[in-house]
């Protein structure tokens, strides 16, 4: 999900935070030209993927998308399953992080 931390309504704050209760696997990326440091710091500690303040560029923008969807979909597989894919460098990476949790 990508959002905006200001925005009609409900703020990008609150909207987080309800996602992440709803769905606490969902990766959110926040899309902000008004933002803080210090809201950047409560988006990290409600679980946000990503901040980034605007301008950003549109290459950021698709790297970052890609990086959340990739993490998705990771969380969701097994080391096993992509080793039997032939992605061992990706089942690796599962493998040293699930040992550090």
């Amino acid at each position: 999900m990508v959002l905006d931390l200001k925005m009609p309504g409900m703020d990008g704050m609150e909207v987080l935070r309800r996602a992440k209760k709803a769905c606490p696997g969902v990766q959110i990326i926040m899309l902000t030209g008004h933002g803080s440091e210090k809201d950047e710091q409560e988006a990290r500690r409600l679980g946000v993927f990503e901040y980034l303040q605007k301008p950003v560029s549109i290459k950021k923008l698709m790297k970052t998308v890609t990086e959340a969807h990739k993490k998705k979909f990771e969380d969701t597989m097994s080391a096993a399953t992509f080793a039997e894919a032939g992605e061992f460098d990706t089942a690796k990476e599962i493998l040293v992080r699930n040992k550090e949790k």
